[in-house]
């Protein structure tokens, strides 16, 4: 199994929220850990060649002395596939660790391409495909 956790699932933008000017709490809430994963289930038998356990995505991009702004530029990793189903047959599993805590669910998955490219000029840096 291989997957992607969605760092923030109830975000629509890409961009930052406005600053929040309420006053901090009494006692603060730790932050939340992961709530929501894509995952990959491999069977015995598939073939190695879609798992990147031991090859995982990498792009390397050199710059040159003109692409200073660069080190603080963003990126998209754009995942293209289907939701499927665990060998139970459902496509969500979820759990929590107490009635306290947000759910972790994980949906099943098929990537059929994974890619990296440049927010700001949508060039595609690298991609992987099945």
């Amino acid at each position: 199994m291989e997957g992607f956790w969605l760092p923030r699932p109830w975000t629509a933008s890409d961009i930052c929220p406005p600053a929040n000017n309420a006053p901090a709490p009494a006692i603060s809430t730790p932050p939340s850990a992961q709530t929501v994963g894509l995952a990959q289930i491999f069977g015995p038998g598939s073939s190695r060649t879609q798992r990147h356990a031991e090859h995982p995505y990498s792009v390397t991009r050199k710059l040159g002395p003109a692409d200073t702004n660069m080190l603080n530029h963003s990126y998209y990793l754009i995942l293209e596939g289907a939701i499927t189903g665990y060998p139970d047959g459902q496509s969500l599993h979820c759990w929590s660790e107490s009635p306290d805590h947000h759910p972790i669910c994980i949906f099943a998955v098929t990537l059929d391409r994974v890619a990296f490219s440049d927010a700001m000029t949508g060039e595609i840096l690298g991609t992987w495909s099945d």
